[in-house]
């Protein structure tokens, strides 16, 4: 079977066979063509993207020539394509007796049983069709299996024939790229680096390999690594924007915020109505405590888009420091009703309506975040906080119980705990707690003191400092 593109006759004598072919079905003529002219028509709307007009052609061949072993096969070719399966293998099955060394009945067929999610019959029929193949089209057809079980999204299966086709040729460039996207997509990043750097090797300008390198990079926390393989990315393409988007991201996530605002600004160059940068821009200022420029940024994101939700947040987590939360209150809550799944801007809400002492409210709004993203933690803590501030202890005992399974690393959470248990009048329970935070951190035990400055005696001091 022949690749993508690769037609028997040139380009324009192909276009002239599918002229005239579409002018004798428009004036529906009588015509006759060869199987030669029916296998480059059937090409052409493949490579068109056309496979229902392939089809058409593929059963007008068929009628004139029904005897042809090669427009039977595209028949079956077209049907499989259009997920009529079992049409396609009553056809090949027939074929497959006739010859049974055909290698390329037996890629249909396993074709067809991989589009049954029938993976071992699949890989029975891919066998007998790499058996059968002649020994040049190895690597293509081993390439072709591969990338079947690829779009299928089994990439260990497909591992296992990208390997099997570079050790035919080692310096095969896209097989090296599939075995290192492949190898990403199931989580083994080691072995990932080792192909896209095989890859580099060999070629080093490849930026999309550079930019694939660095989200693994990322992924394993290797972020100087990852900074360097996204500036190989840009440097080789300047208009590269999601290299800099991610080298940006990744500066963010290394806290090296006044170099991540020089690449935010540089990206603007390339996406100036982007006000998803501009809000980028204005987090990074809110981290270096210039919140001026902070709402500089933000005011510039709602000149591109006036109704982008990130930048009233932006804005409203400014006017929050600035403890004006009145304001901070309006920006806010517009931004939920922007985009009311947001699960950060239900917790500035709910820090907004506890600093304006709306405890309730407050409560509402982090619960609402719980329910948005119950995997985050910063919704339970602002939950339990308020819970402890309501002096409703027997309630934070039972939150507690709920979820510290799920987050078992996070001190402020035992100590939440023991200030509760310390004011429900048990301190023992809170010693012990504070214990397993403190053994997780020995600075949590300073939360401690924040959360019941009134009503600590000197003895149970004493004890914490023991502990």
């Amino acid at each position: 079977m022949r690749e993508e593109n690769e037609f028997i006759f040139g380009e324009e004598e192909t276009l002239d066979i599918v002229q005239r072919y579409e002018d004798m079905l428009k004036h529906n003529q009588s015509f006759f063509f060869d199987v030669i002219e029916f296998e480059n028509i059937i090409d052409y709307y493949l490579t068109i993207d056309k496979t229902g007009h392939a089809l058409e052609a593929a059963n007008i061949a068929h009628r004139i020539h029904p005897y042809s072993t090669e427009i039977r096969m595209r028949k079956a070719e077209m049907l499989t394509i259009e997920g009529k399966f079992d049409e396609a293998l009553g056809i090949l099955q027939v074929l497959s007796k006739i010859e049974p060394d055909n290698s390329d009945i037996h890629f249909l067929l396993g074709q067809i049983f991989l589009g049954k999610d029938d993976f071992k019959r699949a890989e029975d029929y891919f066998r007998q069709s790499i058996r059968t193949a002649a020994e040049d089209s190895d690597i293509n057809l081993l390439t072709r299996i591969a990338s079947l079980f690829q779009d299928r999204d089994e990439y260990r299966i497909a591992i296992k024939y990208f390997q099997k086709a570079l050790s035919k040729e080692e310096q095969n460039l896209h097989i090296l790229f599939e075995l290192g996207y492949c190898f990403e997509q199931i989580d083994d990043l080691e072995k990932s680096i080792q192909y896209y750097n095989a890859y580099l090797d060999i070629y080093p300008f490849a930026t999309n390999v550079w930019y694939n390198l660095g989200i693994v990079f990322s992924r394993l926390g290797r972020y100087d690594e990852a900074l360097e393989a996204y500036d190989y990315s840009v440097a080789i393409m300047p208009a590269n924007s999601s290299a800099l988007h991610n080298y940006a991201s990744t500066l963010i996530a290394l806290e090296r915020y006044t170099e991540a605002i020089e690449s935010l600004y540089e990206l603007t160059e390339l996406e100036s109505s982007n006000p998803k940068i501009f809000c980028s821009i204005g987090e990074c200022y809110e981290k270096l405590n210039n919140f001026p420029k902070a709402l500089e940024a933000y005011q510039m994101s709602l000149s591109i888009n006036p109704t982008f939700a990130e930048a009233y947040y932006g804005i409203g987590l400014v006017m929050l420091e600035d403890k004006q939360f009145e304001k901070a209150l309006d920006l806010i809550r517009q931004a939920i009703k922007l985009d009311e799944n947001n699960y950060d801007f239900w917790l500035g809400l709910g820090k907004t309506l506890y600093e304006l002492h709306k405890v309730d409210e407050a409560l509402d709004a982090y619960r609402e975040a719980t329910l948005l993203n119950p995997e985050e933690p910063d919704g339970y803590l602002g939950v339990i906080e308020i819970l402890l501030y309501l002096q409703k202890f027997d309630e934070v005992e039972m939150l507690y119980n709920e979820i510290s399974n799920q987050f078992t690393d996070i001190p402020l959470l035992k100590v939440i705990r023991a200030a509760a248990q310390y004011l429900a009048g048990n301190p023992f329970e809170s010693l012990v707690s504070l214990r397993e935070a403190k053994q997780m951190d020995p600075e949590s035990v300073l939360d401690f003191f924040e959360l019941v400055p009134n009503f600590l005696d000197s003895s149970f001091t004493d004890k914490i400092k023991s502990i």
